[in-house]
């Protein structure tokens, strides 16, 4: 069973400055094998709202002991994310919210303290090293999606790396966090489909204007290099695995879109 992370505002929010995501910063991130545990990841370099991250200590022997060519925990492998990706979370997070951190006894301890004050609505005290609640826009406030959605309920989520006739996955609400804006949900079925075929072909709304067809040239954690077809692109482009720009190949067709890739 796969799970994914549902935020809304107020982590909506475009941040323009993100000199709190500087290299060497400390970061939570949710194993992308197993998302019902969280890691203590250090921020290796930083690419304006893109970041290469690594899991470090404790949690990266853990991961490399299980497979020795982990995404997050090698140190030869890119894993990229950006500042809203639903993998990573300020320090403190996996406590606050109850959810399985594997770190060192000191750092629970501290994040224990954290959460604790954050429960009790005094200011947490951070090391300079941590990326704090506020520089993800939290608001620590009772969760108001309470308000909308259940433990139980059903929605679609689509995945623009499967066919056409397999990207609508149905999935299920499975805990709803004390952080304001989260929820965590389970996919229905067992089938994975983490892995994002390199050479595979999407189609890409392109700067709000057109509908293109591209192909995967390479994926970065997160980040996918995509080619477009038909142009002479040296470089290539890159998107987030997230972006409400990638849709399944074919997706223009069947809704009677035309692709103009020139």
């Amino acid at each position: 069973m796969s799970e994914f992370r549902v935020n809304e505002s107020p982590l909506g929010v475009i941040r323009n400055d993100y000199s709190a995501f500087a290299v060497g910063k400390i970061v939570e991130i949710l194993n992308i094998e197993n998302p019902k545990e969280m890691f203590v990841a250090r921020i290796k370099e930083q690419s304006d709202r893109r970041l290469r991250v690594l899991i470090e200590d404790l949690g990266q022997a853990h991961l490399l002991s299980r497979n020795p060519n982990h995404d997050q925990a090698d140190p030869e492998i890119s894993f990229w994310v950006n500042v809203d990706s639903f993998l990573i979370f300020p320090v403190g997070f996996a406590m606050v919210n109850g959810i399985m951190l594997r770190a060192d006894q000191k750092y629970e301890a501290r994040t224990r303290k954290i959460a604790m004050s954050i429960r009790n609505n005094r200011n947490p005290r951070y090391h300079p090293s941590d990326v704090r609640f506020e520089s993800f826009g939290i608001k620590m406030r009772s969760n108001e999606l309470r308000k909308h959605f259940v433990v139980g309920q059903k929605f679609e989520f689509l995945n623009p790396f499967l066919p056409l006739s397999k990207t609508l996955r149905c999935a299920t609400i499975v805990h709803i966090c004390e952080t304001d804006g989260y929820v965590m949900v389970a996919q229905d079925d067992d089938e994975n489909f983490d892995e994002i075929p390199v050479g595979g072909r999407l189609d890409v709304f392109f700067e709000n204007q057109k509908i293109l067809t591209a192909s995967i040239a390479s994926v970065h954690g997160t980040i996918v290099k995509v080619n477009f077809e038909g142009w002479d692109q040296e470089n290539g482009t890159l998107y987030d695995t997230d972006s409400t720009e990638l849709l399944p190949v074919g997706w223009a067709k069947n809704h009677d879109i035309t692709i103009v890739n020139c």
